[in-house]
């Protein structure tokens, strides 16, 4: 195998690129799931209107007027459209979990938090403090 020859440099690239690009995932699902909420407050706001009353709506930065019966179908079908995303997006990000792991256990990468290393100085040994003072003799030449 060739990853047997990269160097830690590019084991800690590989392994950042993996955790930036599940970030990304995560962050577009966030995005989509808040897109998700307002599309459903609209949705259940036009279900108490009537269908001919006129409404607007945003379509690529261009506001259209339609009727409510025009826009609910839209709506409904853009709900259905996000629910599908988020759902594709989440098995992605749950692939690239698992994919992390393996990269992760293949090259026995451990991940140092804040909390780790607040642990490991209680943990370790606590050597004396000794305040001194540090005596320099300075040769003949420098007199």
């Amino acid at each position: 195998m060739a990853d047997k020859g990269k160097s830690p440099e590019e084991i800690v690239a590989g392994f950042n690129a993996l955790r930036n690009e599940q970030r990304r995932l995560a962050l577009k699902i966030s995005e989509m799931e808040v897109d998700q909420n307002e599309h459903k407050i609209v949705v259940d706001a036009l279900g108490k209107i009537e269908d001919d009353r006129k409404c607007f709506r945003l379509i690529n930065g261009v506001l259209v007027e339609r009727t409510v019966k025009e826009v609910r179908p839209q709506l409904l079908q853009s709900l259905e459209q996000l629910g599908e995303a988020i759902r594709l997006h989440n098995e992605a990000l749950t692939r690239k979990g698992t994919e992390l792991n393996d990269y992760k256990e293949k090259y026995n990468i451990r991940v140092r938090n804040a909390g780790d290393e607040e642990q490991e100085k209680q943990e370790a040994p606590k050597a004396p403090q000794q305040a001194g003072v540090l005596h320099v003799q300075i040769p003949a030449a420098f007199d």
